[in-house]
């Protein structure tokens, strides 16, 4: 009975990472359409003085975003191992964009505000960097915890917000 069973683990493991992701989405997209979006008359202003960095902020942090759930797939990463690397040069380039502009963007801001962006955009940076370099030196058990955990900072810029925007927090 038990060699039954064993076959359907994999999938279920799969069935659970699909629902993370699909979760983590449904976060995403609500939050940013919903509660984002409700909010931007009230800040039309301050976007507006600060369109040219907030633009290709919001930009190249939506192409990190975007990019990470590809990136951890198993059998993507090994039926397309070229465009694997390819999104991974992505997902890099967007984060050293993304991340500086986040900081410029929390000058003028209260000091603790600015404190705390600045050592999330400084943990972006810092462990795509680190991720990065790992892969080039092909330490590749090292390059997958680095990316989980620069992943996991940029998904922090979504999740940080659930406490704040959702109505029944």
């Amino acid at each position: 009975m038990p060699d039954a069973i064993a076959p359907n683990l994999p999938y279920s493991g799969n069935r659970t990472k699909w629902a993370l992701w699909v979760v983590m989405g449904i976060i995403t997209l609500s939050l940013f359409t919903v509660f984002e979006y409700s909010n931007y008359p009230n800040s039309h202003d301050r976007f507006w003085d600060e369109r040219y960095i907030l633009v290709p902020h919001i930009v190249f942090g939506l192409i990190a975003l975007l990019a990470g759930p590809f990136q951890f797939s198993s059998r993507f990463r090994q039926r397309n191992l070229a465009l694997h690397r390819l999104l991974g040069k992505v997902y890099v380039v967007s984060v050293l964009i993304a991340a500086p502009l986040g900081f410029i963007l929390t000058l003028k801001r209260p000091p603790l505000l600015e404190f705390a962006v600045g050592v999330q955009a400084s943990l972006w940076f810092l462990t795509t960097i680190v991720a990065f370099v790992t892969a080039r030196n092909r330490q590749i058990n090292h390059h997958r915890q680095w990316m989980v955990r620069s992943y996991a900072v940029t998904f922090f810029f979504v999740s940080d917000r659930v406490p704040f925007e959702c109505p029944f927090f």
